[in-house]
Parts: structure tokens; C-alpha cells; sequence
């Protein structure tokens, strides 16, 4: 970026070398934490964040690793200043720890270590190490607890302790850690690594300030903020002005199902974003909610990764966004509220902020092919504690959620199994080194058929797992999951939404007997052959115990879809169906397409007269709804602004269907008071969506004229559409 403030006296090439020297620096420490640490979140997840701040916390940038955490570090940093600068002092040589998760925090089991770095006497920055210990001594194992009622259910909180005094190691820290949890060696060596990560950063920034001095340095920290704070807000210049809506529900607050609302409002205009999320629901008794500075920390990390991903990850991101997040709401709850959960809660909003991001680019032929549909957002993870196989206490989760899929785009289908929004660079991770250190062994890991949300462009497909209890003589098991009776998360301009998580548990089976007979259990037929008890569980379950031959069933975390599925081509239909990303059944009732023979080839015939069947379909549920709109198709003809795949603002300020030329309304109101619309219970769609209305059901929206899936919610029955875009009016 630029270097012509007159202020900068840096030239340009030695300005970049010196970047991409704290780049290294910050991956430095990364690698140091991996080698470190026994942690499988950091030796094989990869989930770590490593970062430089200015002396009063300020973001300089952060490594690519777990961007959600930034703008709480730069929060607790600020509390060590305010709190600690006399008693007990902020010296050389110190590191001091934070996981409260009101101080800046999500959730205690994510744990920060951060030291000030002095040259020639004078504080020059901060560096930052964050990562995921899963075992915190909370009420139940691993850290997220669905049984939690308030903060103190939910493990030891450090307020910013030292564990490191001057260069040396404070035991009497150490101790009060390890006697608070059920796994006192993971948690002291995960804080020796990241003290190391720490120790090896501090060396190299200091050899940086040592060959180019001070001044030029500092003046290459603010420039660097500067730098990314002015490429915001010129990118922000050249998107629309105009409001993004979404309304979506988590199911669920930890022990019951309790639905809860999150409405979400972006806003550009200028060089100025806003996202408010006035109109949500008051926080719930349950670990589901957030906190404001985790709200902050899904925004910086949507903003990164979706809008500024050339320029470097800083401070300067947040300087271009406004929050709003009433107190008291499920996203941005008062102490001492439980939040354990939130985790999940994160994944949610990145997928709504991810959708509202891409909405505002598809009139931007520049950024037309950015665009991407949800990433996941529902979760399909279990918890453990007690004794591994060899006999240690231990208590962490599985982290197979890092294999969901990425939502589909403009022009291509989502990365399948491949996907975690919060952390850019993550690992999905070795079964067998989770099996080597785990009392369970996977007896399947596979792309789950049918979970990714249709579309033109279809989703990338989560995971289908099976986990049986190993070689233990017992353990608790918790089922971690989001939206089981909900959908969370919005497909793209009439794609369709990612199916709902599923669980499934057997216990007290005959599983051993059955895997020594030479049987396989490679799928949910198989487990109910073992017998023994088995059911399908609430989304969340709290600590159960389980014991050898247990069986742990998930599925889920699939991706958004993009576009209407009748618009995608047959041949790709096949492709899924040949690869197993479909069934033969989904292609014939959700894309229309029917297949010859045994996947020999496309019946074209077929194929026109099922996709007409199934328009004809979407014509009588809409008839059941409401009133047909007056059909008022015109010529197509350049308008003023794409604001839809398939929807302009024509010059004289109608939305018109870019397919068809039927002309809604004008630009000032919402087309889908002007469409056809049809609620839909998810069983009447298909074995994949939401097999229950006690909740939602779907509300699609279609052209009048050629009958175009416009857009698909998930809403409860009789809800009004929701504006979600308004652009231009």
C-alpha cells in the first residue's frame, strides 16, 4: 500500500522487507507453540493466533492462525495496563495470562499469554499467544458445558496473572492451575508453549529494532495500521451503499430447547460500515450466549478473510465498522451469563456475516466472483473426560468440526470437508493421532452425502463420523451441537440451506463382538445392528458416561448453497452422484436431474419434464400461501445496479428478474411482498432438511414469471419476509 504520508520516511522496498520480516517473526512463534505444545488443537488443528501490538494494544498484525481473538487481546492487554502498572508491575521478562472470558474472552478454554518488549529500557510492543486448552475444570469436561447456568459453572477464570516474573517461572501461578483442572500437565505445557512462542518472538523483534532503529520501526508499526485502515475504507468506497438483512434461530440454550433470534442489519454508506443486532432476543439461561468483544472478534474475522484479505491483518480493520449489540441480548450478554457454548454461537454469525458480506458485492463486477454462500453453520461435535487408554485424566474435545464445508460462489461449487471460518490456515487433523492420545478409535470419517446446501453452485459437504469408546474403563462423553432443529444459516440468492446436524447414540452394544466377527460399522444401519440402547439426542447433551463398545454417531456442517438447483447444469449433478456427494434420489426431488442406468449418463427428457414438475410444484405451494402476483415481464435491458443474482434496478428504479424481465415493484420496497411465496415443512422438501416444524419451516420465494428460487429462509410459520436487501432505494 502507500508510503507517501510526508511523516514516513521508510522507502518503499526496505518498508516491505521489514513487513514481511514481522510476518516471519509472528510465524516463528507459531511454529515454536506447534513444537512445543502436546496439544492436538495446536500440532494438528493448527488453531493458534500469534500477534504484535502497539504499547497501548493496538493491533499491528496478527498471523493468519485464529483471527476471533484479536480484539479481545487487545482488550485484556489494556486491563494489564490499567490494573497492573504499579502493583505488581509491568517489567522485562514478564508474560501474564487472561482466559476470562468478560475481560476479553470467549470462553475460558481460550487461554492468552501476552508480553510487554523492551528496548533500551522503553516499552516498545506487545506480543500476543492464543490458543484452545480444552480442559479448564468446569462443571463438566472439555470446557463447554451445556449444563451451565452462570460464568462460575464454567472453569477457572485468570484475570491476568504473571507466569513468568521477570524472566522467571512463577511457580505458585503454575500450581493454582494445575490444582483447578482435571488435566494439570496439558495445561502447564500448553502455557510453557506458548511462553516459548513468546520468548522466540521477543528475540526477533528485537533484533529487528536493533538493525534499524527505533524511530524508523515505530513509524513502521503506525504505518502499517494506517496502511490497512486506508485500503478499508477505499474497497468500502467502491461497494454500494445500502442495507443487508438476516434473521436466523439457534434452537437450543444447553438444556432445553428454547429458540432464540438473531437479527442481524448491515449497513454501508460511504467508507463507513455498521452491523447491528438490534431486535435479537435477550440472553438465555444456557452457555449459548455471546459477548461483545467475541461479537467483535467475528466481525474483524469475516471483514479479514471476506473483504481486506490483500492488505495486513490490523487494528486498522476495526476502525472502519461500528457494533451494535444491545446489552442484555443473546449477543452481547451481562455477567455473569454462561458462555461456554458460544464457541458454536461464533460459527453461526460468521456464516450470516458471511452472507451479508457477499450480498453487498454482487453489484460490483470487481467483486462479483468474491462472493460466497454460508459456511457452516451448525456444529456436530462431542466432548470427553477421565481416563485415556493409558490411564491419564484428560479432558478435551474432537476437533473433526474443522472439516465442514466452504459455501458455494459465483461460479464454483464449496470446498468439500475443507472449511473453519475463524481460523484461515486450519488442519482437520491425523484420526490416528487423535486415536494415539484418545480412548476412542474412528470406525468412519467421510463426506457426509446430502449435507451440503443445494444451489447452482452447490455447498461443500461436512463430515459424517463414527467414534467408539476404546480401551477405557470409562469416560463422560458430551454431544456439543448447534441447530438440530434449526438451520442457521442462509443459502445465497435462492441456494438452498445446509441440512440440519444429527446425532445418534448407542450404548451398552455388542460392538466388539460384531467388529471381531469381520463386520464393519460404517454407517447408521450397521450401528443399530449391535443393539444394545440407542436413540437419537437433544442438540446438546450434558457429561453421560461411556464405556467400552459405545457408539457416537454425527453428521453435519455442510455449507450454504448459491442460486436456484434447478439452474445447475445435469453434468454436475452427476459428478455428485458418482462421487457420492449426492444421492440418486436428492438429484431426482432437489436438482430435477434423472440419471440412466447405473450412473451412465443424464436422461435429458427426463430431466426437462421432472425440473417442470417440480416448478409446477413450487406454483400450487405458493398458491396455498398467497395471492398470485400480476405477471409484468418488460425487456431486459442495462440497469443501475445488479442487487441480486437474478434481480437490478432498472433506470427507472424497478426490480426486474434478470432471467425473465419481470418487473416486481420499485426500488423502495421489498420484492418479496411482490413474489411467490410458499412455507414449506423441510419433510415435504426432502430426508435432508429440517424433519420437523415445531420450530421453522422454509419460506421460498419465486420469480411470478419464471418461477426462479429467489431466496430460501428458514423461518417460523406466518413470519413477514424479511427485507434482506436494500440497495439504491
Amino acid at each position: 500500500m502507500s508510503t507517501d504520508s510526508c511523516d514516513f520516511k521508510i522507502d518503499p522496498i526496505t518498508y516491505e522487507v521489514i513487513k514481511h520480516s514481522i510476518w516471519q517473526t509472528l510465524w516463528e512463534g507459531r511454529s515454536t507453540m506447534e513444537k512445543v505444545s502436546g496439544s492436538v488443537v495446536v500440532t494438528e488443528a493448527k488453531e493458534v493466533l500469534f500477534s504484535l501490538h502497539q504499547p497501548n494494544g493496538e493491533t499491528i498484525v496478527s498471523s493468519a492462525g485464529l483471527l476471533l481473538h484479536i480484539s479481545g487481546v487487545e482488550k485484556q492487554i489494556g486491563k494489564v495496563i490499567e490494573w497492573y502498572s504499579e502493583n505488581p508491575g509491568i517489567n522485562d521478562g514478564d508474560v501474564f495470562m487472561f482466559n476470562d472470558p468478560y475481560i476479553g474472552g470467549m470462553h475460558a478454554p481460550d487461554q492468552s499469554c501476552f508480553c510487554p518488549v523492551y528496548y533500551e529500557g522503553r516499552l516498545i510492543c506487545w506480543l500476543s499467544a492464543l490458543f484452545h486448552t480444552g480442559e479448564v475444570g468446569a462443571i463438566e469436561p472439555g470446557g463447554m458445558c451445556p449444563s451451565a447456568l452462570e460464568i462460575f459453572h464454567e472453569g477457572i477464570r485468570i484475570p491476568g496473572l504473571k507466569l513468568m516474573d521477570k524472566g522467571v517461572e512463577r511457580k505458585d501461578t503454575y500450581m493454582l492451575l494445575q490444582r483447578a483442572v482435571r488435566d494439570p500437565g496439558g495445561i502447564t505445557l500448553d502455557c510453557r508453549a506458548r511462553v516459548a512462542g513468546l520468548n522466540v518472538g521477543k528475540e526477533r523483534i528485537l533484533k529487528l529494532f536493533k538493525k534499524y532503529g527505533e524511530e524508523d520501526m515505530q513509524s513502521i508499526f503506525v504505518q502499517m495500521i494506517d496502511d490497512t485502515r486506508a485500503y478499508a475504507k477505499a474497497k468500502l468506497k467502491e461497494l454500494p451503499d445500502g442495507v443487508w438483512r438476516d434473521v436466523s434461530y439457534i434452537d437450543h440454550d444447553g438444556k432445553n430447547y428454547n429458540l432464540a433470534k438473531i437479527v442481524t442489519t448491515m449497513t454501508k454508506k460511504g467508507d463507513k460500515l455498521t452491523i447491528d443486532f438490534t431486535g435479537s432476543d435477550p440472553q438465555r439461561p444456557g452457555p449459548t450466549n455471546m459477548i461483545y468483544e467475541s461479537v467483535r472478534g467475528v466481525v474483524y474475522t469475516i471483514l479479514c478473510t471476506r473483504l481486506f484479505y490483500i492488505e495486513q491483518w490490523n487494528r486498522g480493520v476495526l476502525d472502519v465498522v461500528d457494533i451494535i449489540a444491545p446489552e442484555g441480548s443473546i449477543e452481547n450478554a451481562n455477567w455473569p451469563a454462561p458462555v461456554s457454548m458460544s464457541a458454536f454461537h461464533v460459527l453461526q454469525l460468521c456464516a450470516i456475516l458471511n452472507t451479508l458480506v457477499s450480498k453487498m458485492m454482487v453489484g460490483v463486477p470487481e467483486y462479483y466472483g468474491d462472493q460466497n454462500a454460508c459456511s457452516p453453520p451448525n456444529s456436530a461435535v462431542i466432548a470427553w473426560g477421565g481416563p485415556n487408554q493409558y490411564g491419564l485424566v484428560m479432558g478435551t474435545v474432537f476437533f473433526d468440526i474443522l472439516s465442514g464445508g466452504q459455501g458455494a460462489g459465483s461460479g464454483f461449487d464449496g470446498v468439500d470437508s475443507g472449511c473453519f471460518p475463524v481460523t484461515p490456515e486450519v488442519i482437520a487433523g491425523d484420526v490416528e493421532m487423535y486415536e494415539s492420545i484418545m480412548p476412542f478409535i474412528y470406525l468412519t470419517k467421510r463426506q457426509a452425502m446430502n449435507s451440503a446446501g443445494a444451489g447452482k453452485y452447490r455447498g461443500g459437504t461436512g463430515m459424517e463420523i463414527i467414534y467408539k469408546v476404546h480401551n477405557t474403563p470409562g469416560v463422560q462423553v458430551l454431544i456439543l451441537g448447534w441447530n438440530k432443529e434449526t438451520t442457521a444459516g442462509p443459502g445465497l440468492w435462492g441456494g438452498h440451506q445446509p441440512a440440519p446436524y444429527k446425532n445418534y447414540v448407542a450404548n451398552n452394544t455388542t460392538s466388539d463382538a460384531y467388529l471381531a466377527s469381520g463386520k464393519a460399522i460404517t454407517c447408521l444401519e450397521d450401528i443399530k445392528a449391535t443393539g444394545g440402547d440407542q436413540k437419537e439426542w437433544p442438540t446438546m447433551v450434558s457429561a453421560t458416561p461411556a464405556f467400552q463398545g459405545d457408539i457416537y454417531y454425527l453428521y453435519g456442517v455442510g455449507a450454504g448453497g448459491y442460486g436456484d438447483p434447478l439452474d445447475r447444469e445435469p453434468e454436475r449433478v452427476l459428478a455428485d452422484i458418482i462421487n457420492l456427494i449426492i444421492s440418486p434420489e436428492y438429484a431426482k426431488d432437489i436438482y430435477g436431474v434423472i440419471i440412466e442406468g447405473n450412473n451412465e449418463g443424464i436422461n435429458k427428457e427426463g430431466t426437462e419434464k421432472q425440473r417442470e414438475l417440480l416448478k409446477a410444484k413450487r406454483r400450487e405451494r405458493a398458491a396455498t400461501t398467497c395471492k398470485a402476483p400480476e405477471l409484468n415481464c418488460a425487456s431486459i435491458e442495462e440497469g443501475i445496479i445488479r442487487i441480486h443474482e437474478n434481480l437490478q434496478v432498472t433506470k427507472d428504479k424497478k426490480i426486474q428478474c434478470l432471467k425473465c424481465g419481470h418487473v416486481f415493484c420499485g426500488n423502495d420496497q421489498n420484492y418479496k411482498d411482490h413474489a411467490l411465496k410458499a412455507e414449506i415443512k423441510g419433510s415435504e422438501i426432502g430426508k435432508n432438511y429440517l424433519q420437523t416444524d415445531r420450530f421453522l419451516v422454509y419460506h421460498e420465494f419465486y420469480c411470478p414469471s419464471c418461477t426462479t428460487l429467489l431466496c430460501q429462509d428458514a423461518l417460523p410459520p406466518g413470519t413477514a419476509p424479511v427485507w434482506d436487501v436494500q440497495v439504491g432505494a
